[in-house]
């Protein structure tokens, strides 16, 4: 019952975006539709395969056992999106500082990690489900997801500074 519920949920928010991409003023622009893809592709590959690797454990009835898990993917994923995002984004000002990039990545994926917990407690209410379990399991899910949105920016800002490093070194 909780499998086919939550394969609903993603089917409608898949259904909604098609619509609004597809409703969208400007998106016969082609560099509008080319941005859109180059983000789809680079850096939207992350959330897919989380969603992906979730929908096959539900299958198999194995979500709950790996529950943190799949938050910890969850927030690394949306926090590598969100990197990639901001990245893509055309800056009218100049350049965005790296510091508020990746603070803004950050904060961007604990938002959205917050809110996916509010989604789960509006469906064990109003739709019966029984998602969450408990109070420390839900902060748990919000611990885990806050853990794999640093690791992954922290891991994005090493590799960063460790290729530039090497690049320097190339160079001399």
């Amino acid at each position: 019952m909780r499998c086919i519920q939550r394969r609903r949920a993603v089917a409608v928010a898949i259904g909604i975006g098609v619509k609004f991409l597809h409703h969208s003023p400007g998106v016969n622009d082609l560099p509008t539709v080319r941005w859109l893809l180059r983000l789809l592709i680079s850096p939207g590959w992350a959330p897919l395969g989380v969603v992906i690797i979730h929908l096959a454990l539900a299958e198999f009835g194995l979500t709950n056992r790996f529950d943190h898990l799949l938050h910890f993917l969850g927030g690394a994923s949306i926090a590598y999106f969100l990197h990639g995002f901001i990245a893509l984004l055309p800056c009218q000002g100049g350049i965005i500082p790296k510091w508020a990039h990746y603070l803004l990545a950050f904060t961007s994926a604990c938002t959205i990690a917050l809110f996916w917990e509010f989604a789960e407690f509006a469906s064990d209410r109003f739709m019966g489900t029984t998602i969450q379990q408990s109070l420390s399991e839900t902060v748990l899910d919000l611990v885990f997801g806050v853990l794999g949105a640093s690791t992954t920016l922290l891991g994005i800002a090493a590799f960063r500074r460790l290729f530039r490093g090497s690049r320097r070194e190339g160079n001399a």
